[in-house]
């Protein structure tokens, strides 16, 4: 049964991906982002999965203080990333400035 799931999971974040890199593509296209730009963000996003599959033990270990300082933490140098490369933060949550919760703009 797991098997399944697992199987349905991983079908799924295939076609996210495949999504992702045709929005990508497709920014590209339109000028609002370079090719190097869109490989960066390509390997930013895979590098930000990686670390959120290592880091689920560890944050459910962490008290919300701990988790809210490493999410703040992550998110900082996330920007600085952003920054360094020239490229909208939000390019690695969607496309273009994200919306947080209640629709707030973040950024």
């Amino acid at each position: 049964m797991q098997a399944v799931f697992d199987e349905d999971r991983s079908e799924r974040q295939a076609q996210r991906k495949e999504l992702f890199e045709e929005r990508l593509t497709q920014m590209v296209s339109d000028g609002k982002i370079t090719e190097d730009q869109k490989k960066l963000i390509l390997a930013k996003h895979e590098e930000m999965q990686s670390q959120r599959e290592a880091q689920i033990d560890e944050f459910q270990n962490m008290t919300p203080e701990e988790r809210r300082s490493a999410m703040e933490e992550h998110h900082e140098e996330l920007e600085s990333w952003a920054e360094d490369n020239e490229i909208d933060i939000g390019y690695l949550f969607g496309f273009g400035r994200h919306k947080g919760m209640h629709g707030q703009q973040m950024m």
